[in-house]
């Protein structure tokens, strides 16, 4: 925590900045950046007092879609097995499976591959959903033919996967996530611009949750049925 203090007030001599005009300091909400004793914001108040401390909105964001995914068992649940589905897919036999599927029943398309998900960027999780929406009969394809291998252990796991991407439960919460989550990846992508300002934020912030309180409207779900 000192080290990067000290880092960050070298950056303010060498770059030939004037701590008079550094007015605001913005991190996650960990207690090395955001402690109020010994965090690096108050490291910094210390060559520059005038800098409050704001909490990076778009951290907020991803613990907003942590807890509020972690309270829905059933979405809890689906993204456990996303996870679970990467992690079979990317085994050595399963991949090489994946990616001549593909050449096979996509040869005029470039090669896609799995995103894994990430508990840190919960935001960015939009690309592991949409990743398995596009390629969910690559996806498929690849599980049948795993059934089929000489290995009772990958059968018995491929089966039970198998089982559980065909339930209706699980496809409606991908549709579903990938609504919320493409709109909350461009809020995410937003609040990280450099020039954005408290008020554009706050904007941004507002409109998203207005467009995710109208998608418990019927044309929302008509189009999750849809898909």
């Amino acid at each position: 925590m000192q080290n990067l203090s000290l880092l960050l007030a070298c950056l303010f001599i060498f770059s030939g900045l004037d701590t008079k005009g550094l007015v605001c300091q913005g991190y996650d909400g960990a207690s090395v950046m955001a402690g109020k004793n010994t965090g690096v914001q108050q490291c910094i108040k210390e060559v520059a007092p005038q800098a409050i401390y704001v909490h990076c909105h778009a951290h907020c964001l991803n613990l907003v879609l942590v807890d509020c995914a972690k309270s829905v068992p059933d979405a809890d649940e689906s993204f456990q097995l996303l996870q679970l589905l990467y992690v079979f897919i990317y085994s050595s036999k399963a991949h090489e499976i994946y990616i001549s599927k593909q050449s096979e029943l996509h040869a005029d398309q470039q090669v896609r591959q799995m995103q894994r998900l990430s508990d840190t960027r919960w935001a960015c999780r939009y690309a592991a959903v949409e990743s398995v929406c596009s390629t969910y009969d690559l996806i498929f394809a690849t599980i049948e033919s795993i059934k089929d291998v000489d290995d009772k252990a990958k059968f018995v796991e491929a089966n039970g996967i198998l089982f559980q991407i065909r339930s209706l439960k699980f496809v409606f919460i991908l549709a579903m996530f990938l609504l919320i989550l493409s709109c909350t990846k461009r809020l995410s992508d937003e609040l990280q611009c450099k020039d954005i300002v408290m008020a554009k934020a706050v904007e941004l912030i507002t409109a998203t949750i207005q467009t995710i309180n109208e998608f418990r409207g019927e044309k929302c779900w008509e189009q999750i049925v849809q898909y």
